[in-house]
């Protein structure tokens, strides 16, 4: 077969709900964002196949692969900073070990869209994207045809989990391989996941605003596990709770009930807050207190998404507010509404 030139575009994800209580089997709200990852893949004409990471940083390195693993040069980039590439492409290689590895490949990631122009992240789920990027192109480079989506999401989920040291719920694969807004639950037991596509309710305006300042995901998730390993009593105290406003929220969203789903909002904040303090991590950051307190004078509710400590958050209205006051008082204190699509539909 003459291979061609395979381009994807994966999106990035916001947590509607659900944050951290999804890592115990609690469901959770997430949508999808029109901020992408570009995976391109071509033949390469080089003496190696080639992979070029196009982020903040543009780095190239070449590869190779022998016995369905992946092979880096001696005087490579630091290997940590392809671990979510060779994890997706060594899984794609043991799922399908059919495939003619010989022939060289090109591969190309592109995730500028998840940063700002300060190089600072947002919190949309690159790695994930990438990961479902790289085995969904994969896929269609070497069988001309798309991968289905269950099968997508749990390749992707297993190399994801592999380059994550097993950390993370997954739910942001999901998102990436369906796109639009789903519910997801993960069986904290069985790692078995389960998703199902839903609708942003109507009546109910979510606008997306940025902290000015990027956190580390897996910084705040291991802190958390290290909590809840010597707190045990504690942690399970407030994680039941966090569970239990998560299963609530989930539920009135679906089902469009907007301001009992923002009464929920505002008590998963609190949750947030209660969790952050007691395992001694910023959650809610002095960037989101201040937002919070000025979408609630606006007449709204908000609250992080996703671990917190920066990144973005979310402000839910179901009433009659002035977009325009709101902007431009997050303006004047130094934040953000970001102009980007949650799920299939446009707020800005």
């Amino acid at each position: 077969m003459i291979r061609k030139k395979i381009a994807v575009r994966i999106p990035g994800k916001l947590f509607l709900t659900g944050e951290y209580a999804v890592l115990y089997s609690a469901p959770a709200i997430i949508t999808g964002v029109d901020r992408f990852a570009i995976i391109e893949l071509q033949p390469c004409e080089e003496k190696y196949s080639t992979f070029t990471s196009f982020s903040p940083d543009i780095n190239k390195m070449s590869f190779t692969v022998e016995n369905q693993r992946i092979k880096l040069p001696a005087d490579s980039f630091p290997v940590e900073k392809f671990t979510f590439f060779t994890a997706a492409l060594e899984t794609f290689y043991k799922f399908y070990p059919e495939v003619n590895t010989l022939d060289k490949i090109s591969i190309s990631a592109d995730t500028r869209q998840f940063f700002t122009h300060g190089d600072n992240k947002f919190g949309f789920g690159s790695s994930a994207a990438v990961t479902v990027g790289l085995i969904s192109g994969l896929y269609q480079y070497y069988f001309d045809k798309k991968l289905h989506p269950a099968r997508l999401i749990k390749m992707a989920i297993e190399s994801h989990r592999s380059a994550q040291k097993k950390s993370g719920s997954g739910g942001d694969i999901a998102v990436a391989a369906l796109s639009g807004t789903i519910l997801f639950r993960k069986n904290v037991n069985s790692h078995a996941v389960h998703y199902k596509k839903v609708s942003i309710p109507k009546g109910l305006t979510i606008i997306p605003i940025f902290t000015g300042k990027s956190a580390s995901t897996s910084d705040y998730l291991k802190k958390i596990e290290n909590f809840s390993v010597g707190n045990g009593a504690l942690f399970n105290e407030l994680m039941a709770e966090l569970k239990n406003v998560a299963t609530i929220s989930a539920d009135q969203f679906v089902s469009g009930e907007n301001e009992l789903f923002m009464e929920s909002i505002s008590q998963y904040f609190e949750l947030l807050q209660k969790l952050g303090n007691a395992a001694g991590i910023n959650i809610i950051s002095k960037e989101h207190d201040e937002i919070s307190g000025i979408v609630g004078d606006a007449g709204g509710v908000y609250k992080p998404s996703g671990a917190g400590g920066g990144d973005v958050g979310l402000a839910y209205f179901c009433d009659n507010f002035s977009f325009f006051d709101l902007k431009e008082e997050l303006k004047n204190n130094g934040y953000e509404i970001l102009d980007i699509s949650l799920g299939l539909q446009k707020w800005i």
